[in-house]
């Protein structure tokens, strides 16, 4: 064997490569050769097998390489996303979930797919937990897209506007329902739902609080300045009429004393200024007492009460302008004495 001449470094050695012949290479062992070759060749030198030398680039005689790339392989998370879903980003920059075909209200997706470990190192802004019947808690680790599905992409909502998935746990699973119709190019933002928010002790997203509106001002009568309500408003415009009616009922004329005057109708003890007699109301007519064809028995007894009303008031109000028009009289003939 020739291991004696060969001598050590890299100068000597490419010297050698450069100016051994074929024939030297294929006596002895070739595999013997080639392995002492590698252990006193650098990691920078390429062994060509067609010509049977190392070379620091391409083989001078036969060229470069023809290198061939790898297809680009999608994570786990990125390649189970579905068809009518796409990834991309925001208006803010920031990667995120947006539908394609529009999604009807309690469409369900899940379940979420994740490393299910004892705790976290350090929550996320959307942590997820799953509550087993033997009070166990199991944390998912959504911190690598090849440990899960596309669902850990999508991102949580920061306002109930924004809110459009709902996230519940089912038998052992977390699963996102659509919480209304999403349209084609809308993000999909989810958090908690009620249930689970108070599992997760986490707060709900809840509209913004209203101001209370004005106190309504009640209307107010203008000559008083005081509250009327409506109904008593009624009541006082008729009350109103009715008092109109009777001071035109008990209108009286003056007394001209230069006229003769009528005797008077009133008693001795009533012009002296004593208070005025009643007078007894006009007796009714009485009537054959025949009812009408069709008519209840009720209905007859209340329109007599009725009719009994109104002849009582008319007899009182008669009553009224007798009492003054006597009153008058007796005045009148008092001054022509005097």
């Amino acid at each position: 064997m020739h291991s004696a001449l060969f001598i050590s470094g890299p100068a000597p050695f490419l010297e050698r490569i450069g100016t051994r012949s074929q024939d030297s290479l294929n006596e002895g062992s070739s595999a013997g050769k080639v392995g002492i070759m590698a252990e006193q060749t650098p990691d920078e030198f390429i062994w060509c097998e067609d010509c049977g030398q190392y070379h620091d680039s391409e083989c001078p005689e036969l060229g470069p390489l023809v290198t061939v790339q790898d297809s680009y392989v999608l994570s786990r998370a990125r390649s189970s996303l579905p068809s009518s879903l796409e990834i991309r980003p925001g208006s803010d920059g920031q990667e995120g979930v947006f539908v394609l075909r529009r999604l009807v209200k309690r469409t369900r997706f899940g379940p979420f797919e994740a490393k299910r470990v004892p705790h976290l190192e350090q929550e996320g802004a959307f942590p997820l937990k799953i509550f087993q019947k033997d009070s166990v808690v199991v944390c998912l680790d959504s911190s690598y897209e090849e440990d899960c599905n596309w669902m850990m992409l999508v991102r949580p909502a920061s306002e109930h506007t924004h809110q459009n998935l709902t996230a519940y746990q089912l038998d052992g699973d977390v699963y996102f329902n659509t919480s209304q119709d999403v349209l084609p190019g809308a993000e999909l933002r989810v958090w908690y739902g009620a249930f689970y928010a108070k599992k997760m002790e986490k707060h709900m997203l809840k509209p913004p609080l209203q101001p209370a509106p004005p106190p309504e001002v009640p209307e107010t009568s203008e000559e008083t300045a005081a509250y009327v309500p409506p109904v008593a408003e009624k009541n006082l415009a008729g009350n109103l009429l009715i008092h109109l009616d009777e001071v035109r009922t008990a209108a009286v004329l003056p007394v001209d004393p230069l006229l003769p005057q009528e005797e008077s109708l009133m008693g001795p003890e009533e012009q002296e200024g004593g208070p005025p007699a009643a007078q007894p109301a006009p007796k009714r007519a009485q009537g054959r007492g025949r009812r009408a064809k069709g008519r209840r028995p009720g209905a007859a007894a209340t329109a007599g009460r009725h009719r009994g009303e109104g002849n009582r008031q008319t007899g009182r109000h008669r009553g009224e302008g007798n009492r003054q028009t006597g009153r008058h009289r007796g005045e009148g003939n008092r001054q022509t004495q005097r």
